[in-house]
């Protein structure tokens, strides 16, 4: 034992000490370092500081080794594969019940499990429970944080002698339950019938309620303890019962006012559908085969038209007729087969003005689809485009080809002839050369919009006529907008 004389902290008694333990002394209480191991030795030991009761203020330095409080925890660990050791603040070893690991104070402080205790203990945890794996065995560990010394005090055992005295208790229990068959079996079957049934009722219950049963009630049995869980229990129950009524009776309201409301929006999407197709086709006569006829009419009262122009006229208020009849067949969506339809309606007119017609039309790929609607705005737009080519193109030939470009998923449609060609206004900057704007040729742009195509215009077949250039994106959407 050495002893401190000087005030506060000077250390007189030959050996150098922490001057944080005496520091930690003078408060009043036994201040305990952290484990040490002398140089060239084995044996761990712990410095012990206590402070005078008097006025001396002198600090009683203790050197206290550790191997005997080993020996002790050695007598704690009676059970096979049981240890019980404990560690300072650091996850030192301070001792252990195992001899080789009391000699080393690093001897479990690099476990994972250890550093978890330490981390609780610093968050203020003081007692706890985990399970650890050692040698291939599950260990149950407990530990207990002690005030002073700021140590850990923990008990492992392992899985198998923790379940051996149960084992070993219950063939012990049946062995006595088997010698006293007499009276203990009767006792012993009352008390689990006192104790089990209303576990039963309870397990029973919850099992109904669960099932959708919200009107079963548990009954109250003659232990206290399980009338309060089921007055709990049916507390619980009918709260929960009035609340799904209630979630019911507000879906059954809100899904009758869906309902309602989808039955009005899908009546009237099919009066607007109705009204859309008829006001389509009032459109379509109105401006193909309504056209011609007045013009016609117009003609006739003039009296300026000879029977060959009639006749003309005629035939191309029969073929716009014609294409808005083809527009309305359920089946018609094929795109090729709807030009090779126009280009039938179309022969007998270019036979008339002495043109040779080309039709160049490339097989689309199997997703590539367009609406009816679609497929009817383009064979009016080839239409517009030939008639202006027969009455004043005055050309030989006549070519409409198409070609799909699969990299931005558009179909590109070229009507061209090697007539005289149309007037094209000057090109502004960034903007390509366009026709003089005709009533037909304006017809072609609004209906080009309806269907998200654009058009452009050029030189025809060897660089003399007029070709029309549509680029018509595939599934396009049709806009609402009335073609003049």
């Amino acid at each position: 034992m050495m002893v401190s004389r000087a005030s506060p902290v000077a250390v007189e008694s030959g050996s150098k000490f922490d001057e944080a333990l005496i520091l930690s002394a003078r408060g009043g209480e036994p201040s305990y370092s952290e484990v040490r191991v002398e140089p060239g030795r084995t044996t761990p030991y712990v410095l012990l500081a206590l402070s005078d009761k008097g006025s001396s203020k002198q600090i009683s330095v203790a050197t206290i080794g550790l191997q005997s409080l080993s020996a002790e925890l050695g007598l704690l660990a009676s059970a096979p594969g049981a240890s019980t050791f404990i560690l300072d603040a650091t996850g030192s070893t301070v001792a252990h019940s195992n001899r080789l690991k009391a000699l080393r104070i690093d001897a479990v402080r690099a476990e994972n499990w250890v550093r978890g205790v330490t981390e609780s203990r610093l968050r203020g945890d003081r007692r706890g429970n985990t399970v650890i794996t050692t040698d291939g065995d599950r260990h149950f560990v407990s530990w207990q944080a002690l005030q002073n010394p700021k140590w850990l005090f923990f008990a492992s055992e392992p899985r198998s002698s923790v379940i051996a005295p149960v084992i070993e208790s219950l063939l012990w229990s049946l062995g006595l339950l088997m010698l006293g068959l007499g009276s203990a079996l009767i006792v012993s079957y009352w008390l689990a019938r006192k104790m089990t049934r209303p576990i039963v009722a309870l397990s029973k219950s919850a099992r109904e309620f669960a099932s959708g049963n919200l009107d079963h009630r548990i009954a109250a049995g003659p232990i206290a303890e399980f009338q309060i869980v089921a007055q709990s229990f049916n507390q619980m129950a009918e709260e929960v019962q009035s609340l799904t009524t209630g979630l019911e009776r507000k879906v059954e309201e809100k899904t009758a006012q869906l309902e309602n409301e989808f039955s009005l929006r899908q009546a009237q999407t099919q009066e607007i559908t109705k009204l859309e197709e008829r006001a389509r086709i009032m459109r379509d006569f109105h401006d193909g085969v309504g056209g011609h006829l007045v013009g016609l009419l117009g003609a006739a009262k003039r009296e300026m038209i000879t029977p060959k122009q009639i006749e003309q006229m005629a035939s191309d208020a029969l073929v716009d007729f014609r294409i808005a009849i083809d527009s309305l067949s359920p089946n018609e969506t094929d795109f090729v087969t709807a030009l090779a339809g126009l280009r039938h309606r179309l022969q007998h007119r270019f036979e008339a003005a002495g043109l040779q017609s080309e039709w160049a039309l490339a097989e689309l790929p199997e997703d590539v689809s367009f609406s009816r609607e679609t497929i009817f705005h383009v064979q009016r737009i080839v239409a517009e485009a030939v008639t202006n080519v027969i009455k004043h193109a005055r050309a030989t030939r006549v070519r409409v080809r198409s070609q799909f470009d699969a990299s931005s998923r558009m179909l590109l449609l070229v009507v061209e002839d090697d007539g005289v060609g149309l007037i094209l206004t000057q090109a502004t900057a960034g903007a390509p050369p366009r026709p003089i704007i005709g009533r037909g040729l304006a017809n072609i742009d609004v209906r080009a919009t309806q269907i998200g195509a654009r058009v452009t215009w050029g030189e025809g077949i060897g660089g003399r006529g007029t070709a029309l250039h549509i680029a018509l994106p595939t599934n396009p959407v049709v806009n609402e907008k009335t073609a003049v």
